[in-house]
């Protein structure tokens, strides 16, 4: 073991040692204490040492990454992700999100003439969400998002914040057009609840996090669920493309929303405006300040971002006002 250890040691300093002058003033323990820190804080391991030397050199490479090129407005940090090249980090969360067809009636009423939506909301301060969860290496965030509109439209309207059941839609909304962990898109997620209900997390907790499988539908437990959970009356459509409809929706409701994510793997603070506009992520939209920003409840634990959550300028930024969905109880 002590070989081991000193192998990975010495493959570090190799590459370290290719870096001359890019860590003057960091000197080798320094820098090891801080990755050994940080795997500890992220319960990291590795199955070789040369896995550990690939990771470390990663590691090392969006650590200079994140000190030289700061954030426009916002903070960059080493977190869960630090050990993932980009390419690498892109194929594990992110997948494309296709526009989809809805009825003319889900579609979202039009707003009356001159109507003024509220300069803040803010649903976590009022208690109306579930907490920050992690999808883990499962392209579910979609589920995540579903959940995250329905438990809070519960909440809403019981005064319980909901607990509800990522897995099942993971594993048995298939036949809705979802691709478990190969992405999938919340209205669909809301079909699926609005036709079979959906398990409390309880009764049918989530695997996929750690298993990286979408899992076969466990036909008994979703058979006993049905007609247990607060019934979905309509699934609503915000009108794509209006930034003014999507705050008047999150006025009323946290609402699932597509974004592009392609640039929040470092994100830590502050409001983010450096994306484009291809939607690859579903997160839920819990809140805004009017021109200032919108505010989202992400599915990547709380370790990221700000406790889990991320503040994105205010208006059509990284496509948050594209194709959004939220059910009416």
């Amino acid at each position: 073991m002590q070989k081991q250890v000193a192998l990975v040691l010495l493959a570090m300093v190799l590459a370290v040692s290719c870096h001359k002058g890019k860590h003057h003033k960091e000197d080798l323990e320094d820098l090891f204490t801080k990755w050994s820190s940080w795997k500890v804080k992220h319960a990291k391991s590795y199955a070789s040492s040369e896995e550990e030397s690939y990771r470390f050199s990663v590691w090392q490479a969006n650590k200079k990454d994140i000190e030289e090129n700061p954030g426009d407005g916002y903070v960059r940090g080493l977190n869960m992700f630090s050990d993932l090249t980009k390419p690498e980090w892109r194929s594990m969360y992110l997948n494309p999100i296709p526009i989809v067809d809805v009825k003319p009636e889900e579609e979202q009423e039009p707003l009356p003439e001159h109507y003024q939506v509220p300069d803040s909301v803010d649903w976590d301060a009022a208690k109306k969400t579930g907490p920050v969860d992690n999808q883990g290496a499962c392209g579910s965030c979609w589920a995540f998002s579903t959940i995250g509109t329905y438990n809070a439209a519960v909440a809403i309207k019981t005064n319980t914040v909901g607990d509800y059941s990522k897995q099942q839609l993971v594993s048995c909304s298939g036949s809705y057009g979802n691709g478990g962990c190969g992405g999938g898109v919340v209205y669909w997620g809301l079909n699926y609840i609005k036709d079979k209900g959906v398990c409390g997390s309880k009764d049918y907790p989530y695997t996929s996090g750690k298993s990286r499988d979408t899992g076969n539908c466990n036909s008994t437990k979703e058979a006993n669920c049905k007609g247990k959970s607060v019934p979905i009356v309509a699934n609503k459509r915000t009108t794509p493309n209006d930034c003014n409809a999507l705050a008047a929706a999150a006025a009323t409701v946290p609402v699932g929303v597509a974004v592009d994510a392609d640039r929040f793997s470092d994100y830590e603070s502050g409001i983010f405006k450096n994306c484009g506009t291809n939607i690859n992520h579903a997160v839920t939209l819990t809140g805004y300040a009017k021109d200032k920003y919108w505010k989202i409840q992400n599915s990547w634990g709380a370790d990221w971002g700000e406790n889990g959550y991320m503040r994105i300028k205010f208006g059509p930024t990284c496509g948050i006002c594209i194709q959004n969905f939220y059910p009416q109880l």
